[in-house]
């Protein structure tokens, strides 16, 4: 468990921890919700009972949720998963949830909370990263983030509603 990254600036990233970072998570998820383009929405009971089973866990192998802080204010949250592979003997880590509120996109918020979830991937074992973005109107500004940060583009993700 990493607890709290600190980092040189006005941020610090924050592993999930207390109950009142329930919410901001959940505050932050509607707004994740609010703007990607897939029929996507936020049950906040089924949320918030996902927060208390992290925060249950002191392990955190399998699953663990990251909040960006600017000045003690809530910007951004990442939820990323472990798993073994089907295919080899190996470890890999699958960001799930990734957002960063509208006004703080043009500061450090997404990349303080990439470094802190890549920190703990290796921790747990994993030797490769799975990450993207589902949210349409912003997936090539992303992408390009994650170059920057040293991940390969490859392939596409799709979507179906069934």
């Amino acid at each position: 468990m990493l607890a709290r990254v600190e980092t040189k600036s006005r941020f610090r990233v924050d592993e999930l921890m207390r109950r009142e970072q329930d919410y901001e998570i959940l505050q932050m998820a509607h707004g994740f919700a609010d703007e990607v383009t897939l029929d996507e929405w936020i049950d906040p009971e089924t949320l918030l009972m996902s927060c208390v089973a992290v925060r249950n866990d002191p392990e955190r192998k399998h699953v663990n949720a990251f909040i960006c802080y600017m000045d003690d204010e809530p910007v951004g949250f990442l939820v990323g998963v472990t798993a073994p592979c089907f295919h080899r003997p190996a470890i890999v880590a699958e960001q799930k949830l990734w957002y960063v509120v509208p006004n703080k996109r043009a500061s450090f918020a997404a990349i303080h909370l990439v470094r802190a979830y890549e920190k703990w991937a290796r921790l747990n074992g994993a030797t490769q990263i799975y990450t993207g973005s589902a949210n349409t109107p912003f997936t090539e500004r992303t992408s390009k983030l994650l170059e920057h940060l040293g991940y390969a583009r490859t392939g596409t993700l799709h979507v179906k509603e069934i």
